[in-house]
């Protein structure tokens, strides 16, 4: 199964809870990064001849100087990979596999735009943009695999997923979209909204990387509510919900003013809208990260509950491992089993009353020289009197299964002194 599944351990109760958030996370910093970086060393190559100065700013985006891409792209993808690992525990399939793979070719892609950077050569950016591309493609198909689990046994022993249904292609083309969409406010926040890093109106190629920036917020704007809709009408039936639904519906909203606010922009020639419409771009790529997670979740509902029980069982049995040992260090406390008594068992027991249950002086005796049987019964009641209803299960702690035990003896034996006399 891979490197990560033999290094990955049981998910438990924290890494459960923080496992959507941490997932949120993760594909955020790494789409992101990947889809920008892609988009300007693409950009700054078809820019070259015809505008340089423009190509610069393309290259001076977002390329992978000073290994930013190892902290903002390559890490999260490790994160995911370990992540996935935990959200897949236990089944037979073929995404660790993937997204190992995927994770070594984003790095060969990586590293060759840092040496594209560095050195300018024109084939160097063109092969950095084609296996980033090709890495993306690979990881949205293994993101939309994960919501296709029938699928995974014929995926399984191939190098990488390819396309194995339309939703590969379509989630491909969201990705692109939003790389473009986030291309262009990056461009605006940092070259005309950021104060440290805004441009002077009189350098060459500003005004065509303002151009370009408001371009590329504006037509991914127009298309991607196409995409949305495409997106929902070839999904598998059991990855949609009405939550879902609605959650695309607010990101398609949301699509609107940053469609209006970019092409307010571009014909008045003011930039007063960069800010708002950066917020509301960034918000529809987290409301696109939230449904494909919500897809995920949906699909692997049963693997997920399958999981929680998992987890939960294997913390009982620790937390109740950690108790038995405790308890053997701890000494019943004699106290703690009068009041377990009261609270629990006078209901249905008296010490010389037939209730519910049998009185305990007809029954405890036999325990007396026995008290670890007692303890056990307590522990795991099981009906032993047909003329009595079976026992319920308490719940309790060793030390108080100890307790509760050492008091009902103690206090059978107190009886039996004072019946003797």
């Amino acid at each position: 199964m891979g490197l990560v599944n033999q290094l990955t351990l049981t998910p438990n109760t924290q890494i459960v809870q923080l496992m959507d958030p941490l997932v949120f996370l993760m594909l955020a910093f790494h789409l992101f990064f990947l889809g920008v970086t892609t988009v300007s060393i693409g950009l700054s190559l078809m820019t070259r001849k015809p505008a340089p100065a423009v190509s610069q700013r393309f290259l001076e985006l977002m390329a992978p100087g000073r290994f930013l891409w190892l902290v903002f792209s390559l890490l999260p993808l490790a994160m995911l990979t370990v992540l996935y690992g935990l959200y897949l525990h236990g089944t037979e399939n073929p995404i660790l596999p993937f997204l190992e793979r995927i994770f070594v070719l984003t790095l060969l892609g990586y590293l060759a735009a840092a040496f594209h950077q560095r050195t300018g050569k024109r084939f160097l950016g063109a092969l950095a943009t084609l296996i980033l591309l090709g890495s993306a493609f690979h990881f949205m198909a293994t993101m939309t695999l994960i919501s296709v689990p029938e699928q995974w046994q014929f995926r399984a022993q191939r190098f990488l997923p390819f396309t194995f249904s339309i939703q590969v292609v379509v989630h491909f083309a969201q990705y692109l979209l939003f790389s473009l969409l986030l291309t262009g406010v990056s461009i605006l926040v940092r070259y005309f909204g950021w104060p440290e890093g805004r441009l002077d109106p009189t350098q060459p190629g500003t005004s065509g990387i303002k151009t370009w920036g408001l371009a590329l917020t504006l037509a991914p704007a127009l298309l991607h509510p196409v995409v949305f809709l495409w997106d929902f009408g070839t999904a598998h039936h059991f990855a949609v919900s009405w939550k879902v639904f609605i959650v695309g519906m607010v990101a398609v909203a949301f699509l609107l003013p940053v469609a209006i606010m970019s092409l307010s922009m571009l014909l008045s020639n003011h930039l007063r809208f960069i800010i708002p419409a950066a917020m509301c771009s960034l918000l529809v790529f987290g409301l696109f990260l939230n449904l494909e997670q919500r897809f995920q979740n949906t699909a692997n509902a049963e693997q997920r509950t399958v999981m929680a029980r998992t987890v939960d069982s294997e913390n009982t049995a620790w937390t109740n491992a950690r108790e038995a040992e405790y308890a053997k260090s701890a000494k019943p406390d004699p106290a703690l089993g009068k009041k377990i008594f009261a609270e629990r068992c006078s209901a249905c027991h008296k010490f010389d009353t037939k209730l519910v249950g049998p009185p305990y002086n007809d029954v405890i005796p036999k325990y007396v020289d026995k008290p670890d049987d007692l303890m056990e019964f307590i522990r795991k009641p099981r009906k032993i009197n047909p003329d009595y209803p079976p026992m319920p299960n308490q719940g309790l702690t060793e030390l108080e299964v100890q307790s509760v035990a050492t008091y009902l003896i103690s206090q059978v034996q107190d009886n039996g002194k004072e019946g003797g006399q």
